[in-house]
């Protein structure tokens, strides 16, 4: 793993950790109460199954930038995305978590429609257009207790095919799900989503 510097396209500069690995890649997305060093396990796991892993903190966070939040993260994502064609990806996949989901929703419906193989939304509580979800495949993940579980339900029964929604026992919410008794279980489906192949 390295940390590097990239730049949202809005201009704010990002720090990101680097997981290298082929030439399939995936942005992992932290929430807001997460930063890009509470996705290591998960990216070092994708990375061994031959992912390139990429890792922003988004603008605010860590050695990130300052620049308008929540409004500019969509630009954090739409520049980790466009950091990973620069190194030749062969395609780009994102896991979003909570805000992150919230943020990758965004970009991708309003900006990024059709460049995304793998579109994972863990538990988004707001979604404008989820109809607009353009994607080689979209996946929610949600737990069925949690405060959110009606409006990601809703998003997945609007968003296009192909779609699935994956929903877990209990309440935890979004990356607290790695910390519950499902978390090797959300990992397994992590790895079937992002790395098996098609």
């Amino acid at each position: 793993m390295q940390t590097i510097s990239l730049a949202a396209t809005d201009g704010v500069p990002l720090e990101a950790d680097l997981y290298p690995g082929g030439a399939r890649a995936v942005v992992l997305l932290h929430g807001k109460v997460f930063d890009k060093e509470s996705w290591a396990d998960t990216a070092r796991g994708l990375s061994g199954r031959g992912l390139t892993v990429l890792v922003p903190n988004f603008r605010g966070y860590g050695g990130s930038g300052e620049g308008e939040a929540p409004a500019g993260y969509a630009a954090d994502v739409a520049g980790a995305c466009a950091s990973l064609r620069d190194r030749n990806a062969a395609s780009v996949s994102i896991v979003g978590a909570s805000m992150g989901a919230i943020a990758a929703a965004k970009a991708v419906s309003e900006a990024m429609a059709g460049e995304i193989d793998r579109l994972v939304l863990m538990a988004p509580r707001a979604m404008a257009r989820p109809e607009a979800l353009r994607a080689a495949e979209v996946h929610f993940i949600v737990s069925r207790d949690e405060s959110c579980f009606e409006d990601v339900a809703g998003f997945h029964a609007a968003a296009p095919d192909p779609k699935e929604l994956h929903v877990f026992p209990g309440e935890a919410h979004a990356q607290f799900l790695f910390g519950s008794e499902h978390g090797p279980e959300l990992s397994a489906l992590l790895h079937r989503i992002l790395a098996d192949p098609r």
